[in-house]
């Protein structure tokens, strides 16, 4: 847990000489006070998935939105026979959690481009069984969005 404690700073008058403030005279000093802040990561549940969110970007108002591509996903697994998913942006990788589990996927790219979160990504996903070489289920990767999908479109994935 992270606590940010309550402090006072003061702005004082410019160092230039030259330079006079508009406001010089009438406030000679200022005071910012703060309240303590706690960053927590709490255990989330997602459609009976457990997950952590930690400090990465997540928004409880998308679950539709992840509802509708897994049902996608899963319509597509459905007709083609096989499911490959590269998540662009995954933050804490709860959609890419629900392709594996809800939608089947049989491979699926977890890309966030802020490699600080590849913990929690990796532990949300290490919910499904990794796999190796051919059988390899998912992976994390750290690069931006425009990247992850041009190395992709280049390899013909």
């Amino acid at each position: 847990m992270l606590t940010l404690s309550s402090s006072s700073f003061t702005l004082h008058k410019s160092q230039n000489p030259r330079r006079k403030s508009p406001n010089s005279g009438r406030f000679q000093s200022f005071k910012w006070r703060f309240s303590p802040i706690f960053v927590k990561s709490e255990v989330q549940i997602e459609r009976d998935l457990e997950f952590e969110t930690g400090e990465t970007f997540f928004r409880h108002e998308s679950a539709r939105g992840r509802d509708l591509g897994v049902l996608s996903a899963s319509l597509y697994k459905r007709s083609n026979g096989i499911l490959r998913v590269l998540d662009a942006m995954c933050g804490c990788g709860i959609r890419s959690l629900r392709y594996l589990v809800e939608a089947d996927a049989d491979f699926v790219i977890a890309n966030d481009a802020n490699d600080e979160n590849r913990r929690i990504i990796t532990d949300n996903l290490s919910r499904v069984e990794r796999g190796e070489g051919d059988e390899r289920r998912w992976v994390v990767t750290h690069m931006l969005a425009n990247k992850a999908m041009i190395e992709r479109y280049m390899i013909g994935d």
